[in-house]
């Protein structure tokens, strides 16, 4: 409603009250006790209206129904691997990116998932803490290796070092930026 705000904090979800001016738990924690007194690293609310929520026991998706849905990690020979997410971001053809501390995850527009992206496929690190597109519809992903451009249409990664003119190789949590 117009009135509160999803709040993701170092203790958890949270909802602020603008009529209030106060912070209260988040109504969904009662029946997701993760989402209690973990680090919310990200919050993103697609073009769909679900609100993705990246923390650091894993990634959930809140559907409008009131029901949280873990993303877990396809791929993992650990059953269930949780999917450690720093950015969420969809582009313009509304599949969602996640940048993780194990690739770059592709999911389609209805949450489904696609493919994971690391180091085989040209990534300079498997750590990505950001994701931003440009107007040609390229991802920009910083890594803990450099800077990384990625072309959804070829598949291919052009990555930039500090021999390309960066000041240094490894960006961090939150370290991307798009201007004008």
């Amino acid at each position: 409603d117009g009135d509160h705000f999803w709040v993701g904090s170092m203790t958890g979800l949270l909802l602020f009250s603008k009529h209030t001016k106060q912070f209260s738990q988040h109504p969904l924690v009662k029946d997701n006790p993760e989402l209690s007194g973990v680090l919310i690293n990200n919050m993103f609310r697609d073009s769909f209206d679900r609100v993705w929520i990246a923390t650091e026991k894993g990634i959930f998706l809140y559907n409008g129904e009131k029901t949280i849905v873990p993303q877990t990690d396809p791929l993992s020979v650990n059953s269930p691997s949780y999917i450690i997410a720093y950015c969420i971001k969809e582009d313009t053809r509304k599949n969602i990116w996640i940048a993780s501390t194990n690739g770059l995850y592709q999911y389609t527009s209805n949450a489904a998932f696609n493919r994971r992206y690391t180091t085989h496929d040209g990534l300079p690190n498997n750590c990505i803490y950001g994701i931003l597109e440009d107007n040609m519809n390229r991802l920009w992903l910083s890594t803990n290796k450099g800077l990384s451009c990625f072309d959804i249409q070829t598949g291919k990664f052009h990555n930039y070092k500090r021999e390309d003119g960066l000041s240094h190789n490894e960006f961090n949590q939150y370290a991307y930026c798009k201007g004008s």
